[in-house]
């Protein structure tokens, strides 16, 4: 490919400046060491024996110039960096001779950042050319848009046209959010953050001896993440969801009707807690456990704070630490009938 920027009259100064180079590789480094051969050669064969640069026409000086990335031979520059130049070199080759353009897993042994260079330099050689990608990567599906995305299963196409066009801007603009777990997932369950995802992993653990991934279902904290659009493109691929969150003193009632037009019963619930018990999670497992079992598995050391506002303070460290410990917890009820819909 690189060799197309050569032209016809460089291409033939390049091949006599190599073969004059060659002969002169043979008449002054390899001089002395001819001398020394045939010296000897007597013992080897009853002609001369000799070193010589290579003259045949398997020698040209194509076999001999290499592309360089950088300060790095292209052969050495990693596969990752290889397969991004080939891309580019591929489209920016065949830009006026071809209609559509079809890449396999662009994210191949690239770094974010390189993948990110990648998929903009993809997208500005793209011209009028449909392209098509196949890949596993999120971010790849995030920054092309959720409405282009085709999903395979069973030989059957599913479309995402229903999208929203702001819940496609939206993860175009949080294009590191795992949004494949959501569209690969066979079961589904939706935790606010990562305390809540903690406290249901270690619920379906105690219960069936296993985590919930072994079990065939993925637990997706969603970080900050709004849980209406993730239920958004969960409902567009008819997929099977809990989504967990707190009630944040309000009624439970409240919350569902926020996304009633994603909800449906026996596929899609939310799990939320009684406002009575508590406003977060927090509060309902001190009122599951008592005051005094909980903050004996805590690292409490100022005895001003209550359990609770140390709790609060410190989310995914008390997260991590009642769900890591070998005392018996008892759960929130929500957590529970969660578990009861995911199995």
């Amino acid at each position: 490919m690189l060799g197309d920027f050569v032209e016809a009259k460089e291409r033939a100064a390049i091949s006599v400046a190599h073969r004059s180079a060659r002969h002169n590789i043979s008449e002054t480094a390899l001089s002395e060491v001819n001398k020394r051969i045939v010296a000897e050669g007597t013992k080897l064969h009853d002609k001369d024996l000799a070193l010589q640069m290579d003259q045949s026409a398997g020698a040209s000086w194509e076999a001999s110039v290499v592309p360089y990335v950088g300060e790095i031979p292209f052969a050495l520059a990693g596969q990752g960096p290889q397969a991004a130049i080939k891309v580019a070199l591929a489209m920016n080759r065949s830009a006026d001779t071809t209609a559509y353009v079809l890449i396999e897993e662009p994210e191949n042994h690239l770094s974010h950042t390189s993948l990110t260079q990648l998929i903009a330099r993809i997208e500005a050689l793209a011209g009028n050319r449909q392209v098509f990608i196949t890949t596993h990567s999120s971010y790849v599906l995030n920054r092309l848009g959720l409405d282009k995305l085709r999903l395979l299963h069973a030989g059957t196409p599913t479309t995402f046209s229903d999208i929203s066009a702001d819940t496609v801007l939206y993860f175009k603009r949080l294009s590191g959010f795992d949004t494949l777990r959501i569209v690969l997932a066979d079961k589904l369950v939706l935790a606010e953050g990562p305390s809540d995802e903690m406290f249901f992993e270690r619920a379906f653990r105690d219960k069936h001896g296993k985590t919930p991934i072994e079990a065939g279902i993925d637990v997706l904290s969603m970080a900050g993440v709004s849980l209406a659009r993730a239920l958004e493109l969960s409902a567009a691929l008819d997929r099977q969801v809990a989504g967990i969150r707190d009630n944040d003193g309000k009624q439970p009632s409240h919350w569902e009707g926020k996304v009633a037009a994603y909800l449906q019963p026996g596929k899609r619930q939310l799990f939320i807690g009684d406002p009575a018990d508590g406003r977060t999670l927090e509060p309902q497992l001190i009122h599951a456990n008592g005051d005094a079992t909980l903050r004996a598995l805590l690292p409490i050391t100022d005895d001003t704070k209550t359990t609770l506002d140390w709790m609060t303070g410190h989310k995914t460290d008390a997260a991590l630490k009642i769900a890591e410990s070998k005392t018996s917890i008892t759960f929130p009820d929500y957590l529970m009938k969660a578990i009861e819909f995911v199995e």
